[in-house]
């Protein structure tokens, strides 16, 4: 069986790379490599993305033959934690990197070194991929009213760009950034909706609280937590307030710094995929999470 998927697999990538055979006697072609690369796609498919590095490490001869191979390479990569890594990989590769995947990565970068000017060139580029799936268009809109906010200092939204609660959750975060003390009651009307669980946005409100200085809400607020009823980030949060350890909520997150929004983001889109069952996705926007904010440890 192993064998008929290797010729299989061969067959399709020989039809799929046309300039192969103008460069197959510049390099010492061997079947290996090929060979390799199907054990990387079977393992990354398998969820087993440490164990697919080996055998992309062993066949990146065909990073410049076969176009999906930097694609894959990756999202295996971020997957199993390399998104500093993987980041490298693209840039030494700029001619292969015609894919939402390298984009979104680089704008991550530039996120994170605030380098916000340097993702509007990016974004205009990214734009043609965000018709590939649903998510990439809603990951493509919000991240460019996200990169206008941070460059302008003023609320990016379009409101014909509608994502339902999302689009409320970033109106909150992108007021809550401005130091606009509408963002609280925009974290209120989340907390309080009927329609799913927001509780998690309570943390997000206690920290907006300390923030301001509003101690005199905080402390109802935090008495009123019922902690049995509570995830691991809302009881932290009552004991720091218990404790008067308010310093700690700004250890974890910030809505001044552009990298900690931008991480919840995308730890968000992570849960809506792993809700939809497309783990693999998820996998990938939640290591790209971590990677901007590894202090929220909670998540």
């Amino acid at each position: 069986m192993i064998k008929l998927y290797l010729i299989l697999f061969i067959i399709f990538f020989l039809g799929q790379t046309s300039t192969f055979s103008k460069v197959s006697d510049k390099i010492d072609f061997n079947p290996k490599y090929l060979s390799n690369y199907l054990s990387a796609i079977i393992l990354k498919n398998n969820y087993k993305s440490e164990e697919s590095l080996k055998y992309f490490n062993s066949s990146k001869t065909l990073i410049d033959e076969h176009r999906r191979y930097l694609n894959n390479y990756v999202i295996t990569l971020v997957n199993s934690g390399n998104v500093k890594k993987s980041i490298q990989l693209i840039k030494k590769n700029k001619e292969n990197k015609n894919f939402f995947e390298a984009d979104l990565l680089l704008i991550v970068e530039n996120i994170k070194k605030k380098k916000f000017n340097e993702n509007i060139e990016i974004l205009n580029n990214i734009n043609k991929h965000r018709n590939n799936g649903n998510h990439q268009y809603i990951i493509y809109e919000v991240l460019k009213s996200y990169n206008n906010l941070f460059i302008n200092k003023k609320i990016s939204l379009n409101p014909d760009r509608n994502f339902g609660k999302l689009s409320l959750i970033n109106e909150a975060f992108q007021l809550c950034y401005l130091k606009n003390k509408e963002s609280n009651n925009k974290f209120l009307n989340l907390i309080n909706s009927a329609e799913n669980n927001y509780s998690r946005y309570l943390y997000f409100y206690l920290n907006n609280l300390v923030a301001n200085n509003e101690f005199e809400n905080l402390n109802q607020i935090s008495n009123s937590i019922n902690v049995l009823d509570s995830n691991l980030l809302i009881q932290q949060s009552k004991n720091w307030i218990e404790n008067s350890q308010y310093n700690k909520f700004n250890r974890f997150f910030s809505c001044e710094n552009e990298e900690d929004i931008i991480a919840e983001f995308f730890f968000l889109i992570s849960n809506y995929l792993a809700a939809d069952k497309k783990f693999q996705q998820s996998i990938f926007y939640s290591n790209i999470s971590y990677y901007l904010n590894p202090k929220f440890y909670f998540n």
